[in-house]
């Protein structure tokens, strides 16, 4: 059954799970949300079962099956999480985890490549950012006048 689901979210443009990288940032979080939060994220994070990167490195989305447990908080888009971290290079970057509709969706802004590029991590929860990834791809590929 997991080489079908393999074979399935390849053929879809995807993996059929998180790959160790992002499976980090998560674990990271969740061991600093409240032990109710935490178990529903875990539920949510063994029902996925596509996970595309458009945007290698900036944006990662999880597709999940239904139902779904969900986290009290429904609102459309809210930032569950913002880990910064310190690049090899000495440079700060942060990612965040998005929450849509009570469950993880995207895990976004500048996601590392290797596990080794992660120095000096911190997790803030629920800073209430706004996902500002999306925007920002659009302008990549649709030039300076996208979201205007």
């Amino acid at each position: 059954m997991q080489i079908l689901r393999k074979i399935v979210a390849w053929l879809r443009g995807g993996t059929a799970a998180l790959n160790e990288v992002e499976s980090a940032l998560v674990s990271n979080v969740l061991d600093e949300l409240p032990p109710e939060q935490s178990q529903t994220i875990r539920r949510q994070m063994e029902q996925i079962n596509l996970v595309q990167r458009p945007q290698p490195g900036r944006m990662t989305i999880m597709f999940h099956r239904k139902p779904l447990p969900l986290l009290e908080n429904r609102e459309y888009e809210v930032c569950l999480a913002q880990v910064s971290y310190k690049a090899l290079a000495g440079r700060k970057h942060s990612t965040r985890l998005m929450i849509h509709s009570g469950f993880l969706q995207s895990i976004e802004g500048r996601i590392p490549s290797t596990l080794e590029e992660i120095q000096d991590l911190t997790v803030s929860l629920w800073p209430g950012v706004k996902s500002r990834t999306p925007d920002a791809i659009d302008r990549l590929e649709h030039g300076s006048e996208a979201n205007r």
